[in-house]
């Protein structure tokens, strides 16, 4: 008998536990073939994908870590809502994969909230393959109506790209990269790709984007999208975006805070950008930097109440002279600018770096002739913002910024 109950036991414990190791993922909400508990959020997608959700409020929650092994792609469903999110606190999904991460392929109507219990940013989304095809997080196929918010999201490369998507909200995300550098280039916080419309990026904290390799250039947000729709870029910390920077002539995708490389129609208010590091220049070959940089065929661009701080110097061992900093480098005409105006240009001097407030078909080395080359930025203003430390980048009580 004792061995009957011993038996008995075992099985019990065996199936709970089997049970447990499946609790990371829980769907409720969908269509009764998807709802249950999974491993990954890989095959909680898959059960979602695999039914017909019309009409649901599907709701996916994450209440432990999960690796995934392979893309966790949500396809397109009529689902009136599907939200993803922490059922406590500190949890991480992570993948060392080549390609994305978590992939919403066509899905519309989805939100990604890392919140818990009203604290922000309790879910950590990190992508740890080191490829230059390694999203974190990937909208595409007409993927529309979606919202990003209040996640961590760690990338080597690129953490949220966006391609044929409408209608995105990011907002609210701790976005890095590596801190120490790997020799990826072309690396991005947020990549916006062609016909991303309706997009709104707003108060992200984006960060060590970082390339260690000659030629390497990287972009905190960078924008290749389309003037049909207008694109909000506000209240963003951008800092550590770093690499020696690509040559200075022909200037082409610089390293920058925000890159705008094509169309138009897009607001950048209230960011801060901050570049640092004794970085530009390899052995004798120059390199720039620019906290803002506008494409020459860019239009209807709208720059206001920023503060823009280049500080980046030359490497240490480049005898390079013709390294070059800029808080805007625009290859557009002033009349790309709509409105320019209450931004704070400030630069200190480097070694090894000629300083510039900025290029508008000539580089300009003052406040006075930039008023003069935009025609506008009257409200505009050269002053030290005082930093309370190079990752906080909130101007120290008392100073004038603050507030």
């Amino acid at each position: 008998m004792a061995k009957i109950y011993k038996l008995v036991w075992m099985l019990v414990f065996t199936v709970a536990f089997g049970q447990m190791a499946q609790a990371q993922v829980t769907v409720t909400g969908a269509h009764a073939g998807s709802n249950g508990s999974y491993s990954t959020v890989r095959e909680a997608f898959d059960a979602i994908n695999l039914q017909d959700q019309t009409g649901f409020n599907i709701l996916v929650g994450i209440s432990d870590n999960t690796t995934e092994t392979a893309t966790a792609a949500l396809n397109q469903g009529a689902w009136a809502t599907l939200i993803v999110y922490p059922t406590a606190s500190g949890k991480t999904i992570s993948g060392t994969l080549r390609y994305e991460l978590i992939k919403l392929d066509g899905a519309d109507n989805v939100t990604i909230d890392g919140s818990y219990n009203g604290i922000a940013q309790s879910l950590t989304f990190s992508s740890n393959g080191k490829y230059a095809s390694n999203n974190t997080i990937a909208l595409s196929n007409t993927a529309n109506n979606n919202t990003i918010k209040n996640c961590r999201i760690y990338s080597k490369f690129r953490s949220i790209t966006t391609t044929a998507a409408d209608n995105t909200l990011i907002e609210g995300n701790e976005i890095f990269g590596d801190a120490l550098g790997n020799t990826l280039i072309y690396q991005s916080g947020i990549y916006l790709s062609w016909n991303t419309t309706n997009t709104k990026i707003r108060r992200n904290n984006i960060h060590d984007f970082y390339t260690t390799t000659y030629r390497g250039y990287n972009w905190g947000i960078y924008y290749s999208s389309t003037t049909t729709t207008e694109t909000e870029i506000s209240n963003n910390v951008i800092y550590a975006i770093k690499g020696m920077g690509n040559p200075p002539s022909p200037v082409q995708y610089p390293l920058s805070g925000i890159c705008i490389n094509e169309q138009g129609n897009v607001k950048i208010f209230n960011n801060t950008i901050y570049l640092t590091g004794n970085l530009l220049g390899y052995q004798t070959d120059g390199s720039i930097s620019s906290c803002i940089y506008v494409i020459g065929t860019t239009t209807s661009i709208d720059i206001r109440n920023n503060i823009l701080y280049n500080a980046m110097g030359r490497k240490p061992g480049s005898t390079s002279t013709d390294n070059s900093t800029f808080q805007i480098y625009s290859a557009a005409p002033n009349t790309a600018f709509t409105s320019i105006n209450a931004n704070d240009y400030y630069f200190t001097d480097q070694e090894g770096v000629n300083e510039y407030v900025g290029y508008l078909g000539e580089n300009i080395t003052d406040l006075v002739g930039w008023k003069t080359a935009t025609g506008q930025d009257a409200g505009s203003y050269s002053t030290d913002p005082h930093f309370t430390s190079a990752t906080n980048l909130k101007p120290i009580a008392g100073n004038f910024l603050d507030g």
